[in-house]
């Protein structure tokens, strides 16, 4: 127990026993008939004015000390919070450095090499400084749960870009000749770019400046898609979910998040063939079907699957969780691609560790499905 609270409870029980002491006191005078009705005022008075402040200043120390204890969580969250960045800045430093070196020492005069290289070396220089002020930070920045969440989303994705760069420069030490694949240079520099624009909207949000969560362009249509958002968002595992007459539970739940953004796919029943998809912010929906993915032809904005066009609207590389019943299953990274036809059908193609997957499917709205959320416990 606190000093502040065992001080609060100590100043309460005294002004309890005083402040009863005398209200027996004032029975037991007015059992033996010597106690007049002034007499009995008097003795209330003197009972609330000796017990009342006691209670009170006992009260007031006991909401102090809950104060404190907050104010000392929050501190030591946040010092926390500092802490795991320095760790992970210096960790990543040391990694880019020697990626650096080992591309430098490929290059060959091969320019977007020495350019790749390059800008590892000055980031990795640039990540020996925290890149704001600790001092003010304590004070002008305050991060949420959820940022402290996106945080570690971020060094996720970056760590692992990290790694795809060193594959990469495997890839090109097994073809000293350069006999390797003739864009893998370009491919380097594109991810090296990715790497650093990743970490330049984890130090934006370390410093306070979020980034938007949904897409300006989807916030322009998603005014008809207003009812029944919130349900949608707050789906989760164990819920059951109805659409077109069927009912389902959902399964397992995948959250993705790239660029400051965060969507989800929910699995509606066990055979993993529905799925449902949560745009960021629920201000889009869509009813996928999984699909065997195959090899996409087309240009660098669109790709042909069976004959049909889609414009790629969306790719990149995001950080994965998977929750199921067992637990979250944190530190994946996939290549996605999210296109669409002129006819609305979505194409859904992703690089994940063990191979592809794809999806198809159509966007629906809030009114089409019938959601019934499971039980949830209360946090004790």
């Amino acid at each position: 127990m606190s000093t502040g609270r065992a001080l609060g409870l100590g100043l309460i029980g005294l002004g309890g026993v005083l402040g009863g002491w005398l209200v027996l006191s004032m029975v037991v005078t007015a059992a033996s008939g010597n106690l007049t009705s002034g007499g009995a005022l008097l003795w209330l008075l003197l009972a609330l004015v000796v017990g009342v402040p006691l209670v009170g200043a006992g009260w007031f120390v006991l909401q102090r000390g809950k104060q404190e204890q907050a104010e000392a969580a929050e501190f030591a969250g946040r010092q926390r919070v500092l802490e795991q960045d320095r760790l992970f800045r210096a960790r990543i430093a040391a990694e880019a450095d020697q990626q650096a070196q080992r591309l430098a020492g490929l290059a060959r005069r091969e320019s977007r090499l020495e350019r790749a290289a390059a800008r590892l070396r000055q980031v990795a220089a640039q990540l020996g400084g925290p890149g704001y002020d600790q001092a003010a930070w304590y004070e002008a920045v305050r991060l949420t749960d959820a940022d402290v969440a996106a945080l570690a989303q971020y060094d996720t994705l970056v760590s692992e870009r990290l790694r795809r760069i060193a594959a990469r420069a495997d890839a090109l030490e097994l073809h000293p000749d350069g006999t390797g694949r003739a864009d893998e240079p370009a491919e380097i520099l594109r991810a090296v770019q990715a790497w650093e624009r990743d970490l330049d909207q984890r130090l934006e949000l370390l410093r306070g400046e979020r980034a938007p969560t949904v897409a300006p362009s989807t916030l322009l249509t998603s005014a008809a898609l207003s009812d029944g958002v919130d349900a949608v968002a707050a789906l989760g595992l164990g819920d059951a979910v109805g659409y077109e007459l069927d009912d389902y539970l959902v399964e397992l739940t995948i959250t993705y998040f790239a660029g400051g953004r965060s969507w989800k796919l929910h699995r509606l029943g066990s055979d993993g063939q529905r799925w449902l998809y949560v745009g960021p912010g629920a201000l889009s929906l869509a009813m996928l079907q999984a699909v065997e993915p195959v090899e996409a032809a087309g240009s660098p904005d669109e790709v042909r699957v069976d004959g049909g066009a889609y414009q790629i609207q969306d790719s990149g590389e995001a950080s994965v969780t998977i929750e199921n019943t067992a637990g979250p299953i944190h530190k994946l990274t996939v290549e996605y691609r999210h296109c669409t036809a002129s006819s609305g059908e979505l194409y859904w193609l992703e690089r994940w560790p063990d191979g592809q997957r794809a999806y198809r499917g159509a966007p629906i709205r809030p009114a089409a499905l019938e959601i019934w959320p499971r039980e949830r416990t209360a946090p004790a």
